[in-house]
């Protein structure tokens, strides 16, 4: 293995979330200069000690305290030497992850291999049925590790008869939103786990606010919310969540005018046991696995575990399985780990997704109009589309309305939720069907001059 390779890989294994669960899987045999597996010791060392992945800060001053322990003769030529290779490893990581981790895998594949016939070797030549059939059973299991990633489901299942129990019905309880009529779509009131909602609507639609807005007011009500966002930048996301807390416009908010107001209303929010966390995941070099890897550091560190997670959005992605590589089942594949992850840690999840070029103007958005891939539209739990003509953008209103639910009404129910949208304030607020229709036939009533009386929103304020 080339050096330039082992370098990357240790930075890799130091730097990468989704990494950590590598770090003591594989041994220090991987890497050929000394004063890197020396590194190596010192980061399996702190994985198990402290139960994370150290920084620059941490591993520097780890590694002065071991050596100032070790009470050896004279180690400034070596502690010079460690020194700069721990700065370098945190230099930016740029190489393929798919690559390191196919690698990982097979290395650690290897090492399994070899322990399991020092073990077995001896007594496999005796032919006992037995000790083959239990090296088989574990060879077959090396070999899965790359399909699993090493991970294993605790949950098998029940029989439908043999573990029959009377009164024995799943109870589901639903977590609503703060959107009285969006509630009223589905079967339960709200959303509960494992399901992945997805709100879908054209580009530059307030998506991300809308989103923002739901999550504020779960905070609000006391739940965890955890914020996936690989566009924006976690500083700009917190902004736009004070934002909407305020019902503030940029200008409000930046000027510090407001900032009695807001840690007033910061302090009621944490009286109500809830917090907002959002976390940056580049887009196209992140997976969900690196999610997970947050949110058991998370866990261990600050004892803190969401209650949602909101991504911003999952087509920005990459699937676990880096062999996925055909566009269409990549979208899938992520679809399918955030599920996996939400069922493992009893949550659900919101997220965002844009529509196909030819539904952005359309009036009523269906489950054919997701943007990409319409497998999105089996995979996920439930879709609901925000909708807007430019009428309604102009009149400061939008329509929430069902796309595809497994359970709840569909788009042939005809309900919605009809919403008061401020974008420059950051606020979704719920409002009556009148209430929309009376602004947006005010909107129309200041146009009607300079409209054409085939007007695609003939019908609208009828639905």
């Amino acid at each position: 293995m080339k050096i330039e390779f082992q370098n990357e890989m240790i930075k890799y294994l130091v730097q990468r979330k989704e990494a950590r669960k590598y770090i003591q899987a594989v041994g220090s045999e991987l890497f050929d200069l000394d004063v890197t597996k020396t590194v190596f010791d010192l980061l399996q060392t702190f994985d198990e000690r402290y139960n994370s992945q150290p920084s620059i800060g941490n591993m520097l001053e780890f590694f002065d305290r071991e050596i100032r322990q070790a009470k050896s003769g004279d180690l400034s030529d070596v502690y010079k030497e460690v020194e700069k290779e721990i700065k370098e490893i945190y230099r930016p990581f740029t190489a393929n992850t798919n690559q390191i981790r196919e690698i990982i895998i097979q290395e650690y594949q290897a090492r399994l291999m070899k322990e399991l016939f020092i073990e077995k070797g001896s007594e496999l030549k005796t032919g006992d049925k037995d000790i083959i059939k239990d090296v088989f059973t574990r060879v077959s299991d090396i070999k899965r590790i790359g399909d699993n990633d090493f991970e294993q489901e605790d949950n098998r299942g029940i029989f439908a008869l043999r573990q029959y129990g009377e009164g024995k019905r799943t109870i589901i309880e639903g977590s609503p939103t703060y959107l009285r009529q969006l509630n009223r779509m589905t079967s339960t009131g709200g959303f509960y786990s494992p399901q992945l909602v997805i709100l879908m609507a054209a580009p530059k639609s307030f998506k991300t606010g809308t989103l923002i807005n739901v999550a504020m007011n779960y905070v609000r009500d006391g739940k965890n919310v955890y914020y996936v966002d690989c566009e924006n930048g976690e500083g700009k996301i917190l902004d736009r969540f004070y934002q909407s807390m305020l019902g503030a416009n940029w200008s409000e908010y930046s000027s510090g005018e407001l900032d009695d107001t807001l840690k007033e209303m910061v302090g009621r929010f944490k009286a109500m046991g809830g917090e907002f966390k959002a976390d940056f995941y580049p887009a196209n070099s992140n997976t969900i696995a690196d999610v997970e890897a947050e949110l058991e550091r998370l866990k261990l560190e600050h004892g803190w575990e969401p209650d949602i997670i909101c991504y911003d959005y999952l087509d920005l992605m990459n699937p676990n399985d880096y062999k996925i590589t055909e566009k269409r089942l990549k979208i899938q594949a992520v679809y399918f780990d955030a599920i996996k992850l939400q069922k493992k840690s009893g949550i659900f999840g919101i997220g965002l997704s844009q529509v196909s070029k030819g539904a952005v103007s359309q009036k009523i958005i269906t489950m054919t109009d997701f943007a990409e891939d319409f497998g999105k539209a089996a995979n996920c739990h439930a879709a609901f589309a925000l909708c807007k003509i430019p009428d309604e953008e102009e009149a400061g209103v939008m329509r929430i309305t069902p796309v595809a639910q497994r359970d709840g009404v569909g788009v042939s129910s005809g309900m919605a939720c009809f919403v008061a949208v401020d974008e420059s304030r950051m606020t979704v607020k719920e409002i009556t069907k009148d209430e929309w229709k009376e602004r947006v036939s005010a909107r129309e009533k200041t146009t009607s001059k300079k409209t054409s009386p085939r007007r695609n929103t003939a019908n609208l304020k009828d639905r």
